[in-house]
């Protein structure tokens, strides 16, 4: 911690959160919204879990093209789902 003039600055950091399930809010979403189209629902998606509107859903499952696609400067955010408790 540091010290500002006479007051202590103190860092607060969060760890009773919890992550909403992406797949969980398209389903309900779809459910709710039939007609709409899929990136209106991907982005109300990624809206709702705190992904900002530039990610999108890989298309792709081809590991090699994915590695290319990174080392040409593609961001990716990997999620993995943890066992159920």
């Amino acid at each position: 911690m540091g010290t500002v003039g006479s007051r202590r600055a103190a860092l607060t950091i969060r760890t009773d959160f919890t992550m909403v399930d992406r797949e969980k809010v398209l389903a309900v979403l779809r459910r709710r919204f039939p007609g709409a189209p899929d990136g209106h629902v991907a982005a109300a998606a990624n809206a709702i879990v705190g992904l900002d509107e530039e990610w999108q859903e890989v298309g792709s499952t081809d590991l090699h093209d994915l590695l290319d696609r990174v080392r040409s400067g593609h961001e990716f955010r990997l999620f993995e789902r943890l066992p159920a408790k």
